[in-house]
């Protein structure tokens, strides 16, 4: 199978800038140094050179000729001069035309793999030596020698050259590989991070103004009739949305990548601590909530107090948007295995809901985009999810968090 050096290339810098017509060009002035090498060593120039025949003279020149053409069929050529080489050997001049070998001998082992090349190089000295044979015999005073070191010299630079383009070539392909895995994994890891960027605004998001839609509504049916009440509306809105455009702010910051001072001053991410005051905006939205915790706290983990913050915030956001009016409960309990969150409301509202079956952790009917995040956040920690519709009693969020990494 032949190895073109196109297909090995990485070539020295200067080399690049010859381009394939300069190398014909330049085969060519090689071929015409060759022909005047010919003539004058065969006696045409030079008195004192030993003449030859015409015949001699016309197959010397011939060879030489041919190196021009090495590039575009390197066995042929090869083949041609080296037989052309072994008959003017055997007619007594050996010195004048057995150089010429080694350009088709070189570019044959540059551009073709090693086992072609052997044999190529096998099969000139053949020719060499019979037509060296030859010159013996019909030469007896003739120096008839096979000179077969100028060929296994050439052969050797060629493959010499041939190798170190293909060990270039894979530190090139090596160096390409690294860099295709790591833009992988860059994007990878960009893909990772605008999820959790767009699970934190929908949180955020969500939570916030579906608070603020029903204070709206709340202070604008009341504000003729009860200022008080809309203006504990406004209050609760000023609150709600503060609150909100501060992890607005937080989000944000994880866009951040220049390090400054601002960046390294957002407020830490909200956990359990931070139940009260989210209880209280839901409460302020028209719905009794009641927290009971169980169990001993544990300190946890900041990406799991995350997760169980945002189950509690998420669930409770769905109970304003679509059970108004209902009452719900919350509850937080430590074992010593799981961290268990379960909400639950009454169903007094009369909004749509989402409902999974009972036990349906990996359920596809979740399709809404708050359930679908609590779900990613929970399995991120190995954790479970159930969703279910207690019938006559609302629905029911349940999430259990192993702290076995957290206790250990």
């Amino acid at each position: 199978m032949s190895l073109r050096p196109d297909d090995v290339e990485l070539r020295p810098p200067w080399l690049h800038r010859v381009t394939p017509t300069q190398w014909k060009l330049l085969d060519g002035l090689l071929a015409l140094f060759l022909m005047l090498g010919v003539i004058q060593v065969a006696g045409l120039i030079g008195p004192e050179a030993r003449h030859a025949s015409n015949l001699e003279i016309g197959l010397a020149l011939v060879a030489s000729g041919a190196v021009a053409l090495r590039r575009l069929w390197p066995i042929p050529i090869l083949a041609v001069i080296a037989v052309l080489v072994a008959v003017t050997t055997g007619l007594g001049q050996p010195f004048a035309v057995v150089p010429i070998i080694a350009f088709p001998i070189a570019t044959v082992a540059i551009e073709y793999r090693r086992k072609i090349s052997l044999t190529a190089l096998g099969a000139a000295e053949v020719a060499l030596i019979a037509g060296s044979a030859v010159s013996v015999v019909l030469w007896p005073q003739s120096p008839g020698s096979s000179n077969i070191i100028v060929p296994a010299a050439a052969w050797f630079i060629g493959d010499s050259i041939r190798t170190r383009r293909i060990y270039m070539r894979g530190i090139a392909e090596q160096s390409e590989q690294r860099l295709l895995a790591e833009s992988d994994r860059a994007e990878r890891a960009l893909a990772e991070q605008r999820t959790d960027i767009a699970r934190e605004l929908h949180d955020v998001v969500a939570h916030g103004m579906s608070v603020i839609a029903v204070q709206a509504g709340v202070g604008r049916h009341v504000i003729k009739d009860r200022p008080d009440e809309a203006a504990k509306a406004l209050e609760a809105i000023q609150v709600t949305s503060r609150m909100a455009l501060g992890d607005l702010r937080r989000v944000l910051g994880l866009l951040r990548r220049d390090g400054d001072q601002e960046a390294a001053n957002l407020e830490p991410s909200p956990g359990l601590r931070e139940l009260p005051p989210l209880l209280e905006q839901v409460r302020s939205a028209g719905v009794a909530v009641q927290m009971e915790v169980k169990g001993e706290p544990v300190s946890l983990p900041q990406g799991m107090d995350l997760t169980a913050y945002r189950i509690v915030q998420e669930a409770l956001t769905n109970v304003v948007k679509h059970a108004g009016g209902a009452t719900a409960s919350v509850l937080v309990e430590y074992t010593p295995d799981f961290l268990v969150i379960e909400v639950a409301d009454s169903g007094n509202g009369s909004g749509e809901r989402v409902v999974a079956p009972a036990g349906s952790a990996g359920s596809s009917v979740v399709a809404h985009h708050g359930l679908l995040g609590m779900r990613e956040r929970v399995t991120l920690f190995d954790g479970t999810l159930e969703l279910r519709s207690v019938p006559g009693a609302g629905y029911e969020i349940s999430a259990s968090l192993p702290l076995a990494s957290v206790t250990q």
